[in-house]
């Protein structure tokens, strides 16, 4: 059985919901040195948001500027294959939402 991308984002948000009500506030990650056209992060729903890759951390931005994005971040915040970057925290899950009109990257630890 497939699971559609629609289905994933609502168990994430749902997941959100239920980490907050755990008292485990999930974190929206922005990229403070980076300044991006209000066009590249505006979206309608879920499935117009993607990751990519800012530095040592990820953002999210909507994908049909995803390539512009992408050579943006490079000039800003360097390559990340040739920084020295920590290694990901493997604990945490994130997920690129539109929430409030805006692609954002939501980051909350796992549950145990």
């Amino acid at each position: 059985m497939r699971i559609g991308r629609n289905a994933v984002a609502l168990f994430i948000a749902g997941v959100v919901v239920a980490e907050a009500a755990m008292g485990m506030q999930p974190e929206i990650v922005r990229a403070d040195d980076l300044e991006l056209p209000l066009a590249w992060t505006r979206c309608l729903g879920d499935e117009q948001c993607v990751r990519i890759a800012h530095g040592c951390k990820e953002i999210s931005v909507n994908a049909g500027h995803a390539k512009a994005a992408r050579a943006l971040s490079l000039r800003v915040a360097g390559d990340p294959a040739l920084l020295r970057c920590a290694p990901r925290d493997t604990k945490t899950w994130s997920a690129a939402l539109c929430l409030e009109n805006t692609c954002v990257l939501v980051r909350a630890p796992q549950l145990p």
